[in-house]
């Protein structure tokens, strides 16, 4: 692999991580959005219930 495709190879790597970075933070960004208008009624029933599904989800992972 020559200098010039190792650092096209690079670029192309950086650009794909940062377009699944930009995914990420929109995502995390429309959750939290949705995750305030969800909880904003105190129903400890609503929260246990989120806290159990992250954790089986993450259990699997």
């Amino acid at each position: 692999m020559t200098g010039r495709s190792m650092c096209k190879g690079v670029e192309k790597f950086r650009a794909k991580s940062m377009k699944e970075l930009e995914n990420f933070t929109t995502s995390v960004i429309a959750f939290h959005a949705s995750d305030v208008e969800y909880f904003n009624e105190a129903d400890h029933r609503k929260i246990i219930k989120a806290v159990t599904y992250f954790n089986i989800k993450t259990q699997k992972h």
